[in-house]
């Protein structure tokens, strides 16, 4: 039979395969064996070096194992990169091995044995991905790099090679870029960002000392849509610049390099329109949320914080045009959603996940489910609505409030909603509506019970059902 299966259905079929059953099943089948090994040699990892775990300065000392153990490595390493192999391989990881005993690496005088040979094997695979950690580059590396067709290359604290020609020479020719480093030059993005073609690139991330931006982009790269930078929120004036070099950005994700308290005066939100002239989402710090509230494109929300910060920043702001809302929020009660309501009264999708940091808090639980329920300001064009209530401590588990109330007064309150996800650890209800009119429900009031033996009156399914769900919501909201 399985010979009038086509080999595309098979190959479907194989990516949903854990790859020990590839392997059970290249040992059975001479055809599955040619058709897993795309599978099954599609990622792979090496160790050029090691370092100990317990050296966290810059420049730690660069480890080897004893002469038997790199032998054995060059071995690994020239059958993954051999003619029949090579080919197979789209995604590659490289980063040290952390030596857990001194004694089972020493520092050597030729701790590049096994990175050069890397570097000059690194042309035959067919990479798509690449991500490098703590790597050092050299000429030769950089030019191999250079010479790859990838999709995206993420480095983090990879060093830039010393002597190095003109960009003309070897430029970047990638979509997308990840820079990571908590480390000063030579652990710069500043070497890295210039080599990046303008005319390729579509998604920029840099994670790097915020004091160096100004050195990292000197021409324009219109056509990068997703940006995610690392800024201080207090000298946002001093980045517009810089953020100008992106006009075509649609996504920006910022991260805080310090953490200030309370939102930034209106007026150094001045100049984020100029400067991200097509934004339509925004994602990151709640302190910089003022200035990108102002933007006319802007569409989605994405921040975390507490009620009481997000009522100060909200505080007599007009209203806006944003249709989707993300939230993460500490100590929230069902007063902090009239402001919300204010401010954005166009939302079609509304996310809070409330985190209780302090035990006996989830006691008010359903008191907060009413409340929210009975809210004076609603946004009336609601489609879809998730509730999450989670637990920083173990085995958190609130009162649960009464689901079935709490849905009927959201539906009544909101005559467009189609999907309401109420999650609170130890209770959970599904509620959809489908476009012709048919209603959906999938409810639980005592969650945990699916976890303790001999769970009585529990179908076998539901757990599993239980973590679908959970894993589709997650899935729904990129909050993976």
């Amino acid at each position: 039979m399985s010979s009038r299966v086509p080999n595309e259905l098979w190959l479907e079929i194989f990516q949903h395969l854990p790859t020990d059953t590839l392997k059970n099943l290249a040992l059975t089948y001479h055809r599955f064996q040619i058709l897993s090994r795309s599978f099954i040699f599609a990622s792979f990892t090496f160790h050029p070096y090691g370092i100990y775990t317990d050296e966290y300065r810059e420049n730690p000392p660069l480890l080897l194992p004893p002469a038997a153990a790199v032998a054995s490595y060059l071995e690994r390493l020239d059958f993954w990169t051999s003619d029949e192999i090579a080919p197979l391989v789209r995604s590659c990881r490289v980063d040290p091995w952390y030596a857990w005993r001194r004694g089972d690496c020493v520092p050597t005088p030729t701790p590049y044995l096994l990175r050069d040979a890397f570097f000059a094997r690194l042309g035959r695979f067919s990479l798509e991905r690449l991500h490098a950690k703590t790597l050092h580059f050299t000429r030769a590396g950089l030019a191999a790099l250079c010479g790859l067709s990838l999709h995206h290359l993420g480095l983090e604290m990879c060093s830039f090679p010393t002597g190095d020609p003109g960009r003309a020479s070897l430029a970047l020719s990638i979509p997308s870029f990840t820079f990571q480093t908590n480390w000063h030059p030579p652990f710069a993005a500043a070497s890295w960002v210039p080599r990046l073609r303008p005319d390729r690139l579509r998604v920029l991330q840099i994670s790097a000392d915020p004091a160096f931006l100004g050195d990292l982009v000197h021409d324009a790269f219109p056509r990068v849509q997703r940006l995610a930078l690392t800024l201080d929120p207090a000298h946002m004036p001093l980045n517009l610049a810089f953020l100008a070099k992106f006009p075509g950005v649609q996504v920006f994700r910022m991260d805080a390099y310090h953490r200030t308290e309370g939102p930034l005066p209106p007026m150094q939100g001045a100049g984020i329109g100029p400067a991200l002239p097509a934004l339509k989402e925004y994602r990151g710090t709640y302190q910089a949320l003022p200035a990108f509230l102002a933007l006319p494109t802007l569409a989605r929300v994405v921040t975390s914080c507490s009620a009481a910060h997000l009522a100060a920043a909200l505080h007599a702001r007009p209203p806006t045009s944003v249709t989707a809302l993300h939230l993460e929020l500490d100590n929230f009660d069902a007063a902090a959603l009239d402001p919300i309501c204010a401010v954005f009264p166009r939302l079609l999708e509304l996310r809070i996940k409330i985190t209780f940091a302090v035990a006996g808090d989830e006691h008010a639980i359903p008191s907060l489910f009413r409340g929210l329920a009975a809210a004076p300001r609603v946004p009336p064009g609601l489609a879809c609505l998730v509730l999450e209530c989670t637990f920083a401590y173990p085995d958190g588990a609130g009162a649960v409030p009464g689901l079935p109330a709490v849905r009927d007064a959201l539906v009544a309150r909101c005559p467009r909603l189609t999907s309401l996800w109420i999650d609170g650890h130890n209770f959970l209800l599904q509620w959809r509506k489908a476009p012709d009119g048919t209603l959906h429900e999938r409810a639980l009031d005592d969650v945990v019970r699916l976890h303790q033996p001999g769970a009585g009156g529990v179908p076998a399914n539901l757990g599993t059902w239980l973590v679908i769900r959970r894993e589709a919501v997650a899935a729904f909201w990129d909050t993976r």
